[in-house]
C-alpha cells in the first residue's frame, strides 16, 4: 500500500514539476520574503528538522502562493515524516495555485 502511495507521489511530483517549470513568479515584495522563508525551510530540511521546515515552507506559501518550490519542498518534508496524504494535498494545492 505504501509503495503505491509513494509511486503516486513521485509521479505527481514529476507531473507538477513539469507543468510549473515554465511559470514565472510575479511580485517582488512578498516574493523576496517568501524566498527568505524558503531558504530557512531548506536549511531546516537539510538538518532533518522536518517540523520547522514545514512551518517555514507554509509561511513561504502564504507570502507567495505561486512559489512552486515551496509546495514541492513542503511535500518533501511531509514525505520524510511519512505523511504521504498531506504531501499529495500540497502538491495538488501547488498545481492549482500555479
Amino acid at each position: 500500500m505504501k509503495k503505491g502511495i509513494l509511486k503516486l507521489i513521485i509521479f505527481t511530483t514529476i507531473i507538477v514539476s513539469a507543468v510549473v517549470a515554465g511559470i514565472l513568479i510575479i511580485g517582488q515584495g512578498n516574493k523576496t520574503k517568501s524566498n527568505a522563508q524558503l531558504d530557512l525551510g531548506n536549511k531546516a530540511l537539510l538538518e532533518r528538522d522536518y517540523e520547522d521546515a514545514i512551518l517555514f515552507y507554509d509561511e513561504a506559501i502564504k507570502l507567495n502562493p505561486k512559489n512552486v518550490d515551496a509546495y514541492l519542498k513542503i511535500a518533501e518534508a511531509y514525505i520524510a515524516l511519512g505523511d504521504y496524504i498531506t504531501a499529495c494535498e500540497y502538491l495538488e494545492l501547488g498545481y492549482e495555485a500555479t
